[in-house]
């Protein structure tokens, strides 16, 4: 029940203190202000933020690269031209918008139909004029808790290309339980009613909502568990305990993809592969 229990309060990554990192890792951490992040998931939980985002040029659009609390047909639908942004957004500043604003509707046009109805502010900050920049996006859906971004924050833009962290083989020898999750075709389908202009861009969304749905994984298997998102796009597990209820737990999992990949987490499968105890081969594994 330990790993299960993990999961039931890990559905979220609304608490700072689930996520626990080894002292390699920590050495891999973005340092801002005296403290250390690794991911952009864990700098937008720190700071308050439910749902934001990170737009990046890519191909001469604007992909999302980055994104918490944003479900993939969220992530698809804001691929947008950098003229629409530039004209917009004409300046290097944060700009904050409510539904009493006229120029909030303009960017409703990125959301899925049912999510524009629950935001009630969204929040910019633009980090350049020039031809290439990025912007960070932040929105809430209370009515009354407004956004207030500041210039401290343009430290998000470090996050813009920032891979997704590698494997860290510094763990002790013990027994583990081997685990895989395959999600991409699943993630694949999800956006399959968008239409995307190029392969590039539809790579960029893909793996961004590998990003998201890693950093969730990460969270709901704190360490001494061992996670891994690996370069054929799926996510490996080394857990010490083994999971005696599979299709109980496999519903928690379900239930945490969902707010990603909607009603396709459904056919999410975390399926058991072998026990293992030398070190070398649960390392190979985890990379495999």
């Amino acid at each position: 029940m330990g790993l299960l229990s993990h999961i039931t309060n890990s559905a979220s990554l609304n608490d700072e203190k689930k996520s626990s990192f080894s002292e390699a890792e920590n050495l891999q951490k973005v340092k801002f202000n005296e403290k250390k992040f690794s991911s952009f998931q864990e700098w937008a939980v720190a700071n308050g933020f439910e749902h934001c985002g990170l737009f990046s040029c890519i191909h001469g659009m604007m992909v999302l690269t980055q994104a918490f609390g944003l479900d993939s047909q969220l992530i698809a639908s804001s691929v947008s031209s950098k003229d629409f942004w530039k004209g917009t957004l004409n300046e290097n500043n944060i700009f904050n918008y409510s539904k009493k604003d006229n120029e909030f509707y303009n960017f409703l046009q990125f959301f899925p139909f049912e999510v524009k109805n629950y935001i009630h502010h969204i929040s910019f900050l633009k980090n350049s004029n020039e031809d290439e920049f990025s912007i960070f996006m932040v929105y809430n859906t209370d009515e009354n808790k407004e956004i207030n971004l500041s210039d401290a924050q343009r430290d998000c833009f470090a996050f813009e290309k920032m891979p997704v962290q590698k494997f860290n083989e510094n763990f002790p020898e013990q027994e583990y339980f081997l685990y895989t999750l395959s999600f991409y075709q699943l993630a694949l389908k999800s956006i399959k009613s968008i239409q995307l202009p190029e392969q590039n861009i539809t790579r960029a969304v893909l793996k961004c909502i590998a990003g998201e749905i890693f950093s969730l994984m990460k969270s709901a298997f704190p360490e001494p568990a061992l996670v891994n998102l690996t370069e054929s796009n799926k996510i490996n597990f080394a857990l010490t305990k083994k999971i005696d209820d599979k299709t109980l737990f496999q519903k928690h999992i379900q239930l945490i993809l969902g707010t990603v990949l909607g009603t396709n987490a459904q056919s999410v499968e975390f399926n058991f592969c072998r026990n293992e105890i030398q070190r070398d081969a649960v390392a190979k594994f985890m990379e495999s």
